[in-house]
């Protein structure tokens, strides 16, 4: 079958146009050489990374929009599916996204798989958000949600969400040595506020996602009397039981300020972490993710010029856990790591939350870890700049990042300190009758991922 995929997709694709009105399509070749897949290559790419070594990969997708807001329709629907083939050292097929979706006025349901990141923080430069990046495929779920900020033309306005989802099966850990695995379900709600007129110059926002895996915890102990609407409850609303919250939350608060100026927009940002409750006692809030944005309006058609720049700092160590940090009921934070899910914060061996907490896999073999964390790295700070402009006529994005790292609470005595730059270009260029060139160019280097270089050459058509 996997033979045989470029060929389907080639005539499938071909025949996107005739499908109606608001639907377009792409069709991808890429051809990529690395000895490791460099950070930058897998982190905040929805699951969608080529296989290690020399590979070719095949990117098709089609989507039917709303229709266009200027001729606004109070009922609309709307399809995506996104398919990537690598063929390679490792040959697979991979769904990267594949919803329907259907609105009314401003709200909106719809279900499936999506390549989604929520929080305030940079839509395209940023190391992402602490629960949910964009590193990991997403989570099947079914969701209602007000996608658009509304009102629009208010004071106050707002978005958000209500979800529910199917992970599946996760290896557990427990008291009962009879269970190894327990059935998962993801929740996830939001809520995200607006303060401003539309034609202010300044804009503030802030708001929350909170996410959870819940399911059987029931069959780990016996003492676990809850029924399965009183495990639910306990998951949305975060009550306790016996001092420990139900399932694995994962969540963010995020505060933003724009600020428009006649040529420029000044974005800063900072959001803050939470899993076992230590922010509510304001505990770790000295951990957090912080950014600032200097985007210009009008870039130029020129060969040069710049449209976006980034400056961000990420800070994780403290989780509660140092020896002046206030006391919580249920301890100090151990970020991404759960006491009862073998894998963590993670969806088919990545991270949902932030790429830089390290996952045992992608780091070298030689650095230690707790045989019951997932994540061997979760303490750490990190610096990153991001650049999107043009150079010599290609669109081009940069990521440069610094990290300092320091293991996790288990294996702080015996994790070394180790320092880690990676590199990211990508670059762009349209060539006629819909077709575009690109590349990415990537690196590593340091002491805790895997030293590693690599090359994607692509040329993509839209139908």
């Amino acid at each position: 079958m996997s033979k045989g995929l470029p060929f389907i997709l080639i005539a499938f694709f071909s025949y996107v146009g005739t499908f109606g009105q608001n639907v377009e399509g792409t069709l991808e070749l890429q051809f990529n050489a690395n000895n490791h897949v460099p950070f930058w290559m897998r982190a905040n790419k929805f699951g969608s990374v080529p296989s290690k070594g020399t590979s070719s990969s095949f990117i098709g997708n089609i989507y039917k929009h709303y229709g266009d807001t200027s001729t606004f329709k109070k009922f609309d629907y709307g399809l995506g599916l996104e398919v990537r083939a690598n063929i390679g050292s490792e040959t697979n097929v991979t769904i990267i996204e594949g919803y329907g979706k259907v609105k009314y006025d401003f709200i909106e349901i719809r279900a499936g798989r999506f390549k989604e990141f929520l929080g305030l923080v940079d839509s395209s430069l940023s190391i992402g958000s602490f629960s949910i990046s964009g590193n990991a495929l997403g989570i099947p779920k079914i969701e209602l949600r007000v996608p658009d900020y509304w009102p629009k033309n208010t004071l106050i306005s707002g978005r958000g969400n209500y979800a529910h989802g199917w992970y599946g099966y996760i290896p557990s850990k427990g008291t009962l040595a009879q269970v190894d695995s327990l059935y998962t379900y993801f929740h996830q709600k939001s809520l995200w506020i607006r303060i401003a007129r539309p034609h202010w110059k300044l804009k503030l926002y802030g708001g929350f996602v909170d996410n959870a895996y819940w399911g059987d915890e029931y069959k780990l102990h016996e003492s676990f009397t809850l029924t399965k609407a009183q495990r639910y409850w306990s998951v949305i609303s975060g009550k306790n039981w016996q001092d420990s919250k139900v399932g694995n939350h994962v969540g963010n608060i995020d505060i933003r300020a724009e600020y428009d100026l006649v040529n420029y927009k000044i974005t800063t940002y900072r959001q803050f972490f939470y899993e076992v409750g230590a922010l509510w006692h304001l505990a770790n809030i000295a951990d957090g993710l912080m950014g600032v944005t200097v985007q210009k309006k009008n870039p130029s058609n020129g060969s040069w010029d710049w449209g976006k720049l980034l400056l961000e700092f990420l800070y994780t160590k403290n989780q509660a856990g140092e020896p002046w940090s206030k006391p919580t009921p249920t301890g100090n934070e151990n970020y991404l790591n759960h006491y009862l899910y073998n894998y963590g914060w993670s969806y088919h061996n990545y991270s949902l939350g932030t790429p830089f907490i390290t996952p045992r896999h992608t780091a070298k073999e030689e650095m230690p870890y707790n045989e019951l964390e997932y994540f061997v790295n979760n303490r750490l700070w990190a610096l990153q700049a991001g650049f999107e402009g043009k150079a010599y006529s290609w669109d081009t994005r940069l990521k440069l990042s610094y990290s300092r790292n320091f293991g996790t609470r288990a294996t702080e005595s015996s994790f070394p300190v180790s320092n880690q730059f990676s590199f990211y270009l990508e670059g762009r260029k349209p060539l006629k009758n819909q077709f575009t060139a690109g590349f990415m160019l990537s690196a590593d280097s340091g002491a805790l991922l895997p030293n590693s270089t690599g090359l994607t050459l692509s040329l993509k058509k839209r139908f």
